[in-house]
């Protein structure tokens, strides 16, 4: 189902225009209308078919707008962002992309949603863990390196780390995490839509969230919350594929996450204490394997690998991704090293 969304702009060129993008590239997400009189709105009978209005914020009229019963979105000439009358205000000239995902963040806001749940047919179908036993082995710089090369395949990839400490090589610890998390404890049907409406892209064309405040943020999630979380992330119908970096923990959520992914990716250096915790780690899955599909999705990749290291790999039927040699850089050009490579064309599907 699309989302109904009227313009009501005074600026007639401005309504072809939108006219004309939504219906080269958002026919599907949007279905719309336009007005350039407000009273003509209010008055047409239309004001209770749509889900968002998007009107401009130089007709602000505190008693017309009061009868609109649909979620509201202005827009400025000044391209000056804030609330008016409680309501989000957002730049008028800016790209589209920017001011669909506008939309999106205040149609999912709604606390009633009149027209329906908002169905989507698409998912992530390949959802790709990284964890390890063994701390200090290099498990995000490889899922970052992972989400690198997929995206250079021409693949849509979406990456999330739900680590207690995580490490937010993209997008900083700037925070813009909290409204989501609201979104996910209330268990909205519009879970998705939020997500979809934070989504940035990095310069290597990653998809990312908004890091947390303080890891306290993730932590006060549920089992249940993050669960519902990626089960929204996968009906997200922008991404491919969806790379999750989580910590190794013995607990159902892990065992939950890793069976629900198709692949899962464990990370050891080839020293004698990392190898221990890999096996003692995947001797402990093994005894749900009657209960979790877990141990047939493993595959063991070798980061830091030498034999002048000291290095040894562990006896085992589970598949080898491969290895990585020992790198003397920063961790941007191991990246860029490592995702130009093919050790991840495995993990194509």
């Amino acid at each position: 189902m699309r989302i109904r969304v009227v313009f009501i702009d005074t600026d007639g060129d401005y309504l072809n225009r939108l006219k004309g993008k939504i219906r080269r590239d958002y026919s599907q997400e949007l279905e719309t209308g336009y007005y350039e009189n407000l009273d003509l709105f209010i008055s047409s009978g239309d004001k209770n078919r749509y889900d968002v209005a998007v009107i401009n914020a130089n007709l602000y009229e505190r008693n017309a707008i009061g009868s609109i019963t649909c979620a509201i979105l202005f827009v400025s000439e000044d391209n000056t962002t804030g609330k008016l009358d409680e309501c989000p205000v957002v730049g008028k000239y800016q790209r589209f992309e920017e001011l669909y995902r506008s939309i999106l963040s205040v149609y999912s806001d709604r606390k009633t949603n009149t027209s329906g749940l908002v169905v989507r047919s698409g998912s992530a179908k390949n959802l790709i863990t990284f964890a390890s036993p063994a701390g200090g082995v290099g498990s995000s710089t490889l899922a970052i390196a992972a989400a690198e090369h997929l995206s250079k395949k021409g693949k849509r990839v979406l990456y999330l780390n739900l680590e207690n400490i995580a490490f937010y090589y993209y997008t900083g610890n700037n925070g813009g995490f909290d409204d989501l998390m609201y979104t996910i404890k209330e268990n909205s049907a519009n879970t998705t839509i939020k997500i979809e409406s934070m989504v940035r892209k990095t310069d290597n064309g990653v998809m990312v969230l908004p890091a947390v405040k303080n890891s306290l943020d993730l932590c006060s999630l549920s089992d249940e919350d993050i669960e519902a979380f990626i089960t929204a992330l996968e009906r997200l119908e922008s991404i491919d594929y969806l790379i999750i970096d989580t910590d190794f923990s013995l607990t159902k959520r892990t065992y939950k996450l890793f069976n629900k992914s198709e692949v899962v990716v464990m990370t050891t250096d080839g020293t004698e204490p990392a190898n221990h915790k890999l096996k003692m780690g995947l001797s402990c899955l093994s005894i749900y394997e009657g209960e979790y599909d877990i141990i047939s999705k493993i595959r063991i990749l070798y980061n830091r690998f030498g034999e002048s290291y000291f290095c040894s790999r562990i006896t085992t039927e589970l598949p080898v991704l491969g290895s990585i040699p020992r790198y003397k850089a920063s961790i941007k050009e191991i990246i860029d090293e490592i995702s130009e490579g093919s050790i991840f064309d495995g993990l194509i599907m």
